[in-house]
């Protein structure tokens, strides 16, 4: 019971109410020689409680749930809710009508529950349907597909399971640059280990719900299976496959001898790369060089030329100065596949024709100083365990715009690396202003992964690039979305997917993208878990692989999975969150009937009448005592 005086006049009421008890119970205490003090005392208590009950209201507080009012309210279980749980809703709910999707483990009183496949088929057997309640983790978001005039979604999650709850990994990466796995824990506290079936590479120290970064360099190539052990004896499993990069052909035109463009000729030469480079001594002499690759002239730009040059490096001046008839054959070449890499001289390009390449590149200035140090962040294009010795870039940041997609960022959001799509081929551009630095410096795998990364982001595919959706986490029964990006003139495309060597093959047939001509999708319904490898027709060995693991498998990816879709849906609707079971704890206030104050008030006034009466000897002796002569 609560008392909750809300006004100045009820407060002055209790004031009144306790001052007259206090002079009352004075009085009884001050009269001589009562036999039934105590029963007059109690009295008026009574008779004061019962007027601060006419004066200030109190109101009971109650731990019953609220039904709602709807009868058209349907109840979905999904996993992670108990039997305990699930029972206590039913009962909670005025006429539910109950569902229960089909990966939902489900025992006793859940057994005997219709299965539905998604919420819009849960929405069509429920004629004017106004509210779904959603028990347990959530839907998956292939289930949460709704029709016209969607009800009402409210949750009631179950505890979420201690564990990972998220993984993300590259199905593919370059040899030499680091397999990066990023992930996120909940209620571990310890240490998560990444290791393979012969060692351990990495760890990191987790504590609560934490985002953590874990990194491995292979040294072969192929299908990499890493695991993931928690502190609370849990492991979870990646797979991505590692494969031998190709350098692009490549083609440097410079307006000046470079520094830069002569650590790069090394690298690619160490490395077997082909390279052809094309300085601007003077006006009308230029200095050409040739690495791996059989002498052509390279004074003036033609179709020929670039026939077998896989991406064109260009600093500013030299792109800025390009003559109509040089702007459209790159422009041709791009859209047939050719990359272009714009490097260096940013400030050139604010003076480039509209209509240029030059032109698609948009600068801004960021600041006066001349350079500014910073620390790069190369996420996009690869991943290295350690942080990059920090390097000097110019004022100046690249300008999104329709199309734009962003490489590498200086860690505080300026962008100094991006590409956009022209035809079949890409424009890109960077800020990075020495890059030799690293490889000077016996850094060479960041030197490695940024030209690896940075050219083969904008150069043509010289394999095939694999991705498996977003879905950290493959099961049997659910689709596997399936995307390749190639540079293969076949059509159509078919991909190739097999479980083990021993079992027989399955084919799928792509579609193109229609918005991207080179990237084709699918989707596979894989029947068993285990590791799945994929490739096209064309190729004799596979070139991607994924993971699909048992039902009970990663119970907490899976609970943060579904969370996640649920959470967005219900969300559009601005309904609430609640956890199963937070109904128990709600208090809510019910008022009591004033008559009931008024009743005690009355018998209590009534005692203390009937007490004082010389007729009527209650609980003492009520005659009056002689006096003795002396």
């Amino acid at each position: 019971m609560t008392w909750s005086p809300t006004g100045r006049g009820e407060v002055f009421l209790l004031f009144l109410i306790f001052a007259l008890t206090a002079g009352a119970l004075y009085l009884e205490w001050t009269r001589p020689r009562q036999h039934a003090r105590t029963w007059r005392l109690l009295a008026t208590l009574v008779i004061g409680v019962a007027l601060a009950g006419l004066g200030v209201a109190p109101q009971w507080i109650t731990r019953q749930p609220q039904r709602p009012s709807s009868a058209t309210t349907a109840i979905v279980f999904t996993p992670g809710v108990s039997e305990r749980d699930a029972t206590w809703l039913i009962d909670s709910v005025a006429t539910p009508h109950l569902f229960r999707l089909p990966n939902l483990e489900a025992g006793g009183r859940l057994s005997t529950i219709p299965i539905a496949q998604t919420l819009q088929q849960v929405q069509d057997q429920v004629p004017g349907l106004e509210t779904v309640l959603i028990a347990g983790w959530g839907v998956a978001p292939e289930e949460a597909l709704l029709g016209d005039n969607p009800p009402h979604l409210q949750l009631r999650p179950s505890p979420q399971p201690i564990g990972i709850t998220f993984l993300r990994v590259a199905p593919q990466v370059a040899l030499g640059n680091a397999i990066a796995v990023h992930g996120q824990s909940h209620g571990l506290e310890g240490w998560i280990v990444l290791s393979d079936p012969f060692e351990r590479h990495d760890s990191v120290r987790v504590s609560g719900d934490t985002v953590f970064h874990l990194a491995m360099t292979p040294r072969t190539t192929g299908i990499q299976s890493l695991v993931l052990t928690d502190p609370e004896g849990g492991s979870d499993t990646v797979v991505t496959t590692v494969y031998r990069p190709t350098l692009p052909v490549l083609l440097v035109l410079e307006h000046a001898p470079s520094f830069e463009t002569n650590a790069l000729r090394r690298w690619y030469a160490d490395h077997g790369g082909a390279i052809a480079i094309r300085t601007t001594m003077s006006i009308d002499r230029m200095r050409q060089e040739f690495v791996n690759l059989e002498k052509r002239p390279l004074a003036q730009m033609t179709p020929t030329i670039l026939d077998d040059i896989d991406l064109v490096l260009i600093d500013g001046t030299t792109l800025a100065s390009l003559n109509t008839r040089e702007n459209r054959v790159l422009t041709e070449a791009l859209e047939r596949g050719l990359g272009v890499l714009f490097v260096g001289d940013p400030e050139t390009l604010q003076t480039a024709r509209p209509g240029t390449l030059a032109g698609n590149i948009l600068v801004r200035q960021i600041a006066e100083i001349p350079v500014r140090q910073v620390r790069l962040d190369l996420q996009r294009l690869s991943a290295p365990k350690a942080p990059m010795t920090p390097l000097l870039a110019d004022p100046w940041e690249l300008t999104m715009g329709l199309g734009d997609e962003p490489l590498i960022t200086d860690g505080t959001g300026h962008i100094l690396a991006s590409r956009r799509r022209i035809g079949r081929g890409f424009l890109g551009a960077s800020l990075v202003r020495n890059p030799s630095r690293w490889r000077f410096e016996d850094d060479t795998t960041a030197f490695a992964q940024y030209w690896v990364g940075l050219l083969n982001a904008v150069a043509p595919n010289a394999s095939n690039r694999w991705s498996f959706g977003s879905a950290t986490l493959h099961r049997p029964g659910r689709p596997v979305r399936l995307r390749l990006t190639t540079n293969s003139l076949s059509s159509p495309m078919t991909a190739v997917i097999q479980r083990t060597e021993l079992e027989p093959t399955d084919t799928v047939r792509l579609t193109p993208d229609p918005l991207d001509s080179s990237t084709w999708m699918s989707l596979y319904w894989p029947s068993e878990p285990g590791e799945y490898t994929v490739r096209t027709v064309e190729d004799s060995i596979p070139s991607a692989a994924f993971l699909v693991q048992h039902a009970t498998a990663g119970q907490a990816r899976e609970s943060f999975r579904r969370r996640r879709a649920s959470t967005a849906i219900a969300g559009k609707a601005g309904q609430p969150t609640r956890a199963i079971g937070e109904e128990r704890n709600e208090a809510r206030s019910v008022p009591i009937p004033a008559a009931g104050f008024a009743t005690i008030f009355l018998i209590a006034v009534a005692w203390l009448w009937l007490e004082g009466r010389p007729d009527m000897r209650m609980g003492g002796d009520n005659r009056v005592p002689q006096r003795e002569e002396t």
